[in-house]
């Protein structure tokens, strides 16, 4: 199976440039400060351990809160459904919020392994380009590929039926044999059924 097209590599360097870019300039807005005001402080009152561990500290904030480094340990995978779960979570927002759901997949690698994944349903949202996940596109027993960097697993394969053409980018459930997504006009990864 093709698990690359030109779609997903130009997702992954935007995706990458828009999470760097804001890191590196937190982090020369930290160093500024740190160099300026902060170091000679913490190093005079705290001690030079402190003084490097709360730049490192404060440099890390940005990159966690965006999900760098999360994205830079994240890895392509392939397994079948083998349990899914339907949570239902509430949001505070500004006083008055909202449910959303988390979609927590449990895949079976052909070693044997299990891995987690849990997708978080959210409403259309042009801003973030996600569309909400039905919790009834995944089934037990789907094979399922995960590409690196990319939002839901594809499915690879459905036993009797040819499965929903998901897009890996945007999440979206187009019609079995679909070349491009409805949504977000990528190109869509072909499953076993589309191939042969």
């Amino acid at each position: 199976m093709k698990h690359h097209n030109p779609d997903i590599t130009a997702y992954r360097r935007k995706k990458l440039r828009n999470l760097l870019i804001p890191t590196v300039i937190w982090c020369i807005i930290i160093a500024a400060f740190e160099l300026t005001v902060f170091y000679d402080y913490t190093y005079d009152n705290l001690g030079i351990v402190t003084a490097i561990g709360l730049w490192i500290l404060l440099s890390l904030i940005v990159p966690i809160r965006l999900g760098l480094i999360k994205y830079l340990f994240d890895a392509s995978w392939e397994g079948t459904v083998a349990r899914i779960e339907d949570h239902k979570r509430w949001a505070p927002n500004y006083g008055a919020g909202k449910w959303w759901y988390e979609l927590e997949m449990y895949c079976q690698k052909p070693d044997g392994r299990m891995i987690n994944k849990t997708i978080t349903c959210v409403s259309k949202n042009a801003a973030i380009q996600k569309n909400t996940i039905n919790p009834q596109m995944y089934h037990v027993g789907d094979r399922v590929v995960y590409l690196r960097g990319t939002y839901v697993p594809f499915i690879v394969h459905r036993e009797g039926e040819v499965p929903p053409a998901v897009c890996v980018l945007c999440g979206k459930d187009n019609p079995a044999g679909s070349d491009t997504c409805l949504s977000c006009h990528a190109e869509l990864l072909k499953s076993e059924e589309q191939i042969t």
